[in-house]
């Protein structure tokens, strides 16, 4: 009897220490997380200042400028702002601007990127991701834009005569990769190589520099117009191209009995007589 007496006691004590030690782990556990709490929330937030700060973008493509910030906390929001003017373009991920163009993204926890669509060459210039401290901390990245160059060789104005072959060249510089695509047009309607007047092709070198030869033969009258060079890079070039019309200074019409005769324009008619009158008085001096 005094065995099992002692067993239950024995039983009763093992239990009663571990459910003491359950609660001191518990209270532990919970003075812990408090300190780790006061510790996280008394660190203030700061940029990852290993992020690039010079950001090259070219004309018409889109652009992202990105900010890295640790300890940011839930109810603190970054904010993108364009230095030359001030203007706040976005807070977290909403847009205070409207120009449809920016708008911001949050891709993890740390990384806020202020996007840019079809980068224009006003854009370029110094954004700021800043987050709300006091003092407010700021990031500067600096946006600079490569603008091609596109031009046609002998605008604005080119001459050629009818019935010659057209060779329109354009040249697309200054751009870190080729245009995708470069399309001509005539007065505004895109040039059909397949058109139903026929001798239009296109040529086109790739280097260092790219150019697109439009090349059209037998010129006619109806080739005269404005030619403009359209590549993928949102820049355009025109030229205006003028067909001469080579009018004989006297023309050939047959009669109805089927004999020819010769007709003379009145500007040649006028120089005959001039050139007869002259003579005859150049003979009488002479006589």
């Amino acid at each position: 009897m005094l065995a099992i007496n002692f067993n239950i006691g024995t039983l009763i004590f093992i239990i009663s220490s571990k459910g003491l030690s359950e609660t001191n782990g518990i209270q532990t556990f919970q003075k812990t997380s408090g300190l780790e709490d006061v510790y996280f929330s008394s660190k203030l937030p700061e940029f990852d200042r290993t992020k690039s700060q010079n950001v090259t973008a070219l004309v018409g493509k889109t652009t992202f400028l990105a900010c890295s910030v640790k300890n940011l906390k839930h109810n603190q929001k970054v904010s993108w702002i364009r230095h030359k003017d001030v203007h706040i373009l976005t807070a977290g991920e909403r847009t205070f601007t409207t120009d449809q163009r920016f708008s911001a993204k949050h891709n993890t926890d740390d990384e806020w990127v202020l996007v840019i669509k079809y980068v224009q060459e006003r854009d370029a210039g110094i954004y700021e991701c800043q987050i709300p401290t006091q003092p407010p901390q700021a990031y500067q990245i600096k946006l600079n834009v490569i603008v091609p160059h596109v031009g046609i060789q002998g605008s604005p104005d080119l001459h050629v005569d009818r019935g010659s072959m057209i060779n329109l060249t354009c040249t697309i510089s200054h751009t870190p990769e080729p245009p995708a695509y470069i399309f001509w047009y005539h007065n505004d309607q895109v040039v059909a190589y397949d058109s139903p007047r026929g001798g239009i092709t296109v040529l086109t070198e790739n280097g260092e520099d790219t150019r697109s030869h439009l090349i059209i033969k037998n010129a006619r009258g109806t080739d005269s117009g404005n030619y403009t060079c359209k590549p993928s890079i949102f820049k355009t070039a025109t030229v205006r191209l003028h067909v001469l019309q080579d009018d004989p200074p006297r023309e050939l019409h047959h009669t109805s009995d089927g004999s020819a005769s010769v007709t003379f324009s009145p500007v040649v008619f006028v120089l005959s007589i001039l050139l007869e009158t002259s003579t005859a008085v150049l003979l009488a001096v002479v006589n």
